[in-house]
């Protein structure tokens, strides 16, 4: 919560947020990336948000979503604990569990061992 907060006073103060990444399979846009921005924009009653859209399924917009936030610098840091749900996701799948444990390591950005 205090990070969702730290991103409507950045909305306040007119900074310009990084867009959410959004798939879209022809009928619903699935949200991969960008839960706090997009909740800060609705909690300031913001009618638009900045978004990367690709061509994909919600099961690809999960499969994004498992290595988001590895890489970003101004995005809140993932903890252990999201690694961890992050990884947890792939191996329940009755698909993805299939993968090896490097396979799965590379898709969520964390270390094999994880």
């Amino acid at each position: 919560l205090k990070h969702i907060k730290l991103l409507e006073e950045q909305i306040e103060d007119s900074k310009e947020l990084e867009p959410i990444v959004v798939f879209y399979d022809g009928e619903s846009y699935w949200l991969a990336d960008g839960f706090h921005r997009y909740a800060a924009h609705k909690n300031q009653d913001k009618e638009a948000i900045a978004c990367f859209i690709h061509q994909g399924t919600r099961r690809e917009a999960v499969l994004y979503s498992v290595g988001a936030n590895a890489d970003h610098k101004p995005a809140l840091p993932r903890s252990r604990e999201d690694k961890r749900r992050a990884v947890m996701t792939l191996l329940q799948d009755p698909e993805w569990g299939k993968w090896s444990d490097r396979e799965i390591a590379e898709r969520c950005k964390v270390h094999h061992n994880t």
